[in-house]
């Protein structure tokens, strides 16, 4: 089960900060992309990827099967 709330605490914790409009702009998607990802409506692995690259604890994102492999 992703854990969005501190998904987001992470995210500000960073140094620069990360941003769901960061994200989207990086990603060149729309910002409820980003949003519904972490939020758990949608599994985008796009977004999830970036999310691992960028060091997001994968225990947080409660990761697809299809990506537990791998990640």
């Amino acid at each position: 089960m992703r854990n969005s709330t501190e998904i987001y605490v992470w995210m500000l914790r960073q140094e620069p900060k990360k941003t769901v409009n960061g994200y989207a702009r990086r990603l060149k998607v729309h910002h409820s992309l980003i949003s519904n990802t972490i939020a758990g409506r949608c599994n985008s692995r796009r977004v999830l990827r970036a999310l691992l690259a960028d060091g997001c604890p994968v225990e947080l994102l409660g990761l697809p099967k299809d990506m537990r492999r791998a990640a």
